[in-house]
């Protein structure tokens, strides 16, 4: 069979399969095998560096491909009634994204198939069609928690690194009230499948999926590939690619018929690999990973077991980030290579006597320049403020901005930020006292009722704050920051998105005298109102919220938000996982909604004028009962 390589007008590629019995003659088992190339691009954040492929005869181009949730990538796909597919959100984007591709796999024949789709990594040199080896940016940590395109080298060789992160998911598409949407294909899904359908790559590896349906002769079926990059990835995978190969293979659906074998995928290991369509043989193999400190003596940080997937012979390594995430550490060199042998069979050779293949950690220690109120920037959209530690969060509450005034700040925190133990120089002498905890931003010692309104423009650039524990025994407005509030006429202004909170502990309102008291607590803000005041891409996982003396909660609770006031904007893409909820609902409110528990998963109430979270999702306790809510 030819290969299929032509241009997706309407983002469609066919592969047509043709088993034919031929004058009533027996033969051998009936066989087919059809590949196009597949390119899977990251994109690049705030560097102009990204090219799409130009090469005629490849198909499959996953461009501009960004960290998302899963909620968040199904709410970016869009077809309309001609089949075109493209992602909703394109502003702003130099280079188009695409994550979607629609697959039609049609059978020809006059015989009925079973039908087995593949994602086969390429190997080194073995096909002009898959640039592998095409230079990418070279992207390097700039010395301030961010990266930056190096000056000397600025491009390097593309080595498939972005394998590791990627997921390649499968979907087929549903008609709904609102339009076309993806539908998780469920028959054949693994236990670990993300989102419930099928998974074709993940964790560096192939995920062969047998269709479970036969494929008559003449039938068509239709499958949409998806590009996902999940919100745990980091700066270490921008501008990245990986280039691999989308197969079909097919075969009689008689007892004992066999099927084209693919490369890394035979019937019989012996009888060796790589099929009709050739290539180099691809072994996969564990690979055993130490991160070690050199301080005077070698110290075990961390051991992995890194799978890979390779040709035999030498392979080289690098350290990898991710490996090293949560540790307090980080890879000395991303340059440092260690190289193993490969064996056919998948055995690993190290290097000397060593039983792994070793990397040099150092400790991810920031060095605070106390003169400063922030690492660097001077608060404008172009420069913001940059936030590294608890120190310059804290100063954050220097730079509130004005109403009267109409000015504001831009602020973007740098890497993850601990807040266990903090207790800011100046807040014993405003009368917050070191057993309450972060106070939270905006609070005053002047008012039970209100607190100073943040009116800047934060981004969190996906780092997590861990260690958030507020104890606020009187005032409303409880959580990170106190009260958000937007400018009529400024878009950017009362702005918190892309940030993570991980196992918080806010308490609000500890007074509360009874079940009617309004105490505004949540994990994110206690309040947000007015204009542009938005909370987007905001995750919350673990820990617990609650408002209210013990045993008597107070309303207006909520795992984002505590209150969301007129005119602000209702919250976006925002997450919470595992979360306990500790709040009052009115009996009223429960009669006319039954989900209005659940609902305070995310928001704690609102004024009616605005409306409930958009494409977010909330589980956890409420009040001791599981719940969960999803907002399209």
């Amino acid at each position: 069979m030819d290969k299929t390589k032509r241009h997706l007008v309407l983002s469609i590629v066919s592969f047509l399969l043709v088993l034919t019995l031929l004058g009533g003659t027996t033969f051998a088992w009936y066989m087919d095998a059809e590949r196009v190339g597949s390119n899977f691009q990251a994109g690049v954040l705030d560097v102009d560096l990204t090219e799409g492929n130009t090469e005629e005869v490849v198909p499959l181009n996953f461009t501009n491909l960004r960290p998302l949730t899963i909620d968040q990538l199904r709410d970016a796909f869009q077809m309309d009634e001609d089949g075109v597919i493209t992602n909703k959100n394109q502003e702003g984007f130099a280079g188009v994204p695409l994550y979607f591709y629609q697959v039609n796999v049609e059978n020809k024949g006059t015989l009925p198939a079973r039908v087995n789709l593949a994602i086969r990594e390429q190997a080194k040199g073995s096909d002009p069609d898959l640039p592998y080896g095409h230079t990418i940016p070279n992207i390097v940590e700039n010395g301030t928690g961010g990266v930056q395109v190096d000056e000397d080298e600025p491009e390097i060789a593309c080595q498939n690194d972005l394998r590791g992160v990627l997921h390649i998911q499968l979907y087929r598409v549903a008609e709904t009230a609102d339009g076309y949407a993806l539908q998780p294909i469920d028959n054949g899904a693994g236990d670990g499948d993300i989102d419930g359908t099928v998974t074709l790559w993940k964790d560096g590896k192939p995920s062969d999926y047998a269709v479970p349906e036969i494929l008559k002769a003449g039938e068509k079926d239709s499958y949409i590939v998806a590009a996902w990059l999940p919100e745990t990835v980091g700066n270490e995978s921008q501008g990245q690619h990986f280039h691999a190969a989308l197969y079909v293979n097919a075969g009689q659906v008689d007892e004992g018929a066999s099927q084209a074998p693919l490369p890394g995928w035979s019937d019989s290991p012996s009888e060796g690999e790589g099929g009709e369509e050739g290539g180099e043989t691809q072994v996969q193999a564990t690979v055993k990973v130490y991160y070690e400190t050199v301080d005077g003596t070698r110290t075990l940080v961390k051991e992995v077991d890194r799978a890979i997937e390779a040709a035999p012979g030498s392979v080289d390594l690098k350290p990898a980030a991710s490996e090293l995430e949560g540790t307090g550490y980080r890879p000395a060199n991303m340059d440092e290579t260690y190289t193993i042998t490969l064996a056919e069979d998948g055995t690993v050779t190290y290097q000397g006597e060593d039983t792994a293949a070793t990397f040099t950690a150092e400790e991810d220690v920031y060095v605070d320049d106390t003169s400063k109120d922030f690492d660097s920037g001077d608060g404008t959209k172009e420069n913001p403020f940059l936030i590294m530690n608890a120190r310059q969060l804290d100063n954050v509450r220097k730079y509130m901005g004005s109403s009267t005034r109409g000015d504001f700040y831009y602020f973007e925190i740098g890497r993850n930020i601990d807040l266990t133990g903090y207790y800011g120089e100046t807040w014993a002498e405003q009368g917050w006292t070191e057993d309450r905890g972060w106070m939270p931003i905006g609070w005053t010692p002047d008012s039970n009722t209100n607190c100073d309104e943040f009116w800047g423009n934060l981004d969190g650039q996906g780092y997590t704050i861990t260690g958030l524990t507020i104890h606020n025994p009187t005032n409303v407005q409880t959580g990170l920051f106190g009260w958000v509030k937007g400018q009529t006429g400024h878009e950017d202004a009362g702005v918190i998105r892309n940030l993570k909170v991980e196992e918080p502990d806010v308490w609000g309102r500890m007074n509360g005298s009874t079940n009617s008291t309004l105490a505004r607590v949540g994990v994110i803000a206690g309040y947000i109102t007015t204009g542009s005041a938005t909370i987007d891409n905001c995750h919350v996982i673990g820990g617990s919220v609650k408002g209210g003396k013990e045993g008597i909660p107070s309303q207006q609770v909520g795992g984002i938000v505590g209150y969301e006031g007129s005119g602000s904007e209702p919250i976006t893409n925002c997450t919470v996982t595992d979360l306990d909820v500790t709040v009052f609902v009115t009996e009223a409110e429960i009669e006319d909604d039954p989900d209005a528990y659940a609902k305070r998963l995310l928001v704690g109430g609102k004024v009616g004028s605005v409306g409930w979270p958009v494409h977010s999702t909330g589980s956890g306790r409420v009040n001791g009962t599981e719940s969960s809510i999803s907002f399209e």
